[in-house]
């Protein structure tokens, strides 16, 4: 019995946890511009799906999110290995 206790307290908390989370995340603040560097320019589908993806952002988040796209890796000059600092 006290098994079937301890399980259900820690589902309950677990619940409780997962809940409360993304209305935690929501309340913290955050970046109203991110830069995002792409290989390919915007005239390949990958880089025009960037840039779609970009505007659906800018859409959803009612332009309080905004993705600056650099195309060509502009971003990082070439040097692949600042892809993930950048």
């Amino acid at each position: 019995m006290k098994l079937r206790t301890f399980l259900t307290s820690a589902v309950a908390a677990a619940a409780a946890l997962a809940f409360s989370a993304p209305a935690a995340l929501a309340q913290s603040n955050y970046k109203s511009e991110y830069r995002m560097s792409l290989v390919l320019g915007t005239a390949f589908p990958w880089g025009k799906g960037g840039e779609l993806w970009a505007n659906k952002v800018r859409e959803r988040t009612n332009g309080r999110i905004n993705i600056k796209l650099y195309p060509g890796v502009s971003l990082i000059q070439g040097d692949q290995t600042r892809e993930f600092s950048a």
